[in-house]
């Protein structure tokens, strides 16, 4: 694994997975990313209503995702994801907040007077 960048994902899933098969597709990700990069923190943001229905589905699981991945395996991963029956959506960003939060930096704010 050469150079790596930081991303931020956002993962719609089948709420009517069984907890099995949610451990299946985190097996998948998890066996993807093992050469080509990490998951640095994964978090689930809530089962949630569809603002329409996606694949004849109104709710989903969604999952917030930070990875560090091989810029060249971003595609792969994208297209890997596209393929599971399981994933609805998807949005998957570059992200610098993500690292300097993770290097412990903080972002000061700028007071108004």
């Amino acid at each position: 694994m050469n150079a790596v960048n930081l991303y931020e994902m956002m993962l719609i899933e089948n709420s009517a997975l069984s907890e099995s098969e949610e451990k299946k597709l985190d097996k998948k990700i998890e066996d993807f990313l093992k050469d080509k990069g990490k998951i640095v923190k994964k978090s689930l943001f809530g089962k949630r209503e569809l603002a329409y229905p996606i694949k004849k589905e109104t709710k989903g699981n969604y999952w917030i995702y930070n990875l560090e991945l091989d810029p060249g395996a971003v595609s792969q991963f994208s297209q890997k994801l596209k393929m599971e029956e399981s994933v609805l959506r998807f949005l998957l960003l570059k992200s610098q907040t993500v690292l300097e939060k993770a290097k412990g930096k903080t972002v000061k704010k700028v007071k108004k007077d």
